[in-house]
């Protein structure tokens, strides 16, 4: 296995701390976990559904978000 270094700003070290805290594993195991789903992904399917249950969601201005 091998090392990767990645920088994260605060607001989603905080949602990654919150999230394990939560599931109640380490935020490696999250990081890792989410990056193999997206490589295993093979369809669209999953994509499109998403889109269509977010498409009217409301925008939140970058200054407001990460105040």
């Amino acid at each position: 296995m091998k090392t990767v270094s990645v920088k994260l700003d605060d607001y989603v070290l905080s949602l990654l701390n919150s999230e394990a805290k939560k599931r109640k594993v380490t935020r490696m195991e999250i990081i890792r976990s989410s990056i193999i789903k997206f490589l295993l992904s093979t369809s669209d399917a999953e994509d499109l559904e998403y889109i269509k249950n977010h498409k009217n969601d409301k925008l939140v201005g970058f200054d407001k978000v990460f105040k």
